[in-house]
């Protein structure tokens, strides 16, 4: 439907906004971001379980924590690695 000197409040939000030449405004929400399921949970790394199946282990540190990065990699990596052996053990 066709309006002039529409009036509208602010509102915010995730959309794909076209513009038609016609001068008609057409606002389509994008969808929501689906999460992972974290699995098992570390100082600063996370192995989680995507919708498509997929694993993936996520690993953050602070710049300034730089020079402890090789080891804090591998020491959380290996600490998730012994949850994942342990699991399967026992499932």
């Amino acid at each position: 439907m066709c309006c002039e000197d529409v009036l509208m409040e602010p509102f915010s939000g995730n959309f794909k906004v076209q513009d038609m030449r016609d001068g008609n405004v057409y606002f389509f929400q994008k969808p929501k971001r689906v999460k992972n399921t974290p699995l098992f949970r570390d100082d600063n790394s996370t192995l989680s379980k995507g919708k498509n199946g997929r694993y993936y282990f996520v690993f953050s540190l602070k710049e300034k924590r730089l020079e402890e990065l090789p080891e804090e990699l591998v020491r959380q990596a290996s600490e998730i690695a012994k949850k994942v052996v342990k699991e399967l053990c026992n499932g």
